[in-house]
């Protein structure tokens, strides 16, 4: 699996630009959540920062970028924030999504594809292995958990250009993608050529004990 993640991060390079054009922005409530009260000066070190979409809201509110130093510590009182974004289709969709997947990956199906073809019990799976690893650092007081929900509606074209910045769909053979993408792209017309996507972004945080 780590060398599988280490050969979809060479594909990023390729697709810089889609990711930048095609990937939404946190909620500000988010971001406003993160930064607090005062975020004018706040030293930030956004770690896997992709584009630096989630930087660049950081900085409108006049955040700014740590030093060499303070990139390598977290300082007593700073904070630890984990951020992502997950979403889920209409239920209608999501089965016909599905099938698609099936269809075309019979050994993989839905599960190998993020964004594939998600549902509500999707979004926030996994994350009790995230707080129970925070919570294994004596460094780090009690970690909280908040979730903004949030929608976005995406046409045919605009949904394909969203899986196009997904390493693991850029990452399958041309022909094996073409199909797969008109498949998609049919799914969505029967469905109307456009849906709305029910998002949840989940914040955790954890801050460094004195």
């Amino acid at each position: 699996m780590r060398r599988l993640a280490e050969e979809r991060s060479k594909w990023f390079d390729q697709e810089a630009e889609c990711y930048d054009r095609c990937r939404p922005t946190y909620p500000a409530a988010v971001i406003d959540e993160l930064l607090g009260r005062e975020p004018a000066g706040l030293d930030v070190l956004d770690v896997g920062c992709g584009t630096g979409i989630a930087s660049r809201q950081m900085a409108e509110r006049g955040a700014r970028g740590p030093t060499a130093k303070a990139a390598s510590l977290l300082r007593p009182g700073g904070r630890l924030c984990l951020i992502w974004s997950a979403g889920c289709h209409p239920d209608d969709l999501a089965d016909a999504l599905a099938e698609v997947y099936a269809r075309l990956f019979p050994t993989v199906g839905n599960a190998g594809f993020g964004y594939a073809a998600s549902r509500p019990t999707d979004r926030r799976t996994g994350l009790t292995s995230v707080v129970e690893a925070i919570a294994a650092v004596p460094e780090f007081a009690t970690a909280t958990e908040n979730w903004f929900p949030w929608a976005r509606e995406y046409d045919r074209n605009q949904w394909l250009d969203l899986l196009q910045s997904r390493s693991d769909h850029v990452a399958l053979d041309s022909a094996v993608r073409e199909r797969l993408f008109e498949a998609i792209g049919a799914a969505i017309d029967d469905h109307g050529g456009s849906f709305v996507m029910s998002f949840e972004t989940g914040l955790i945080t954890a801050t460094r004990l004195a």
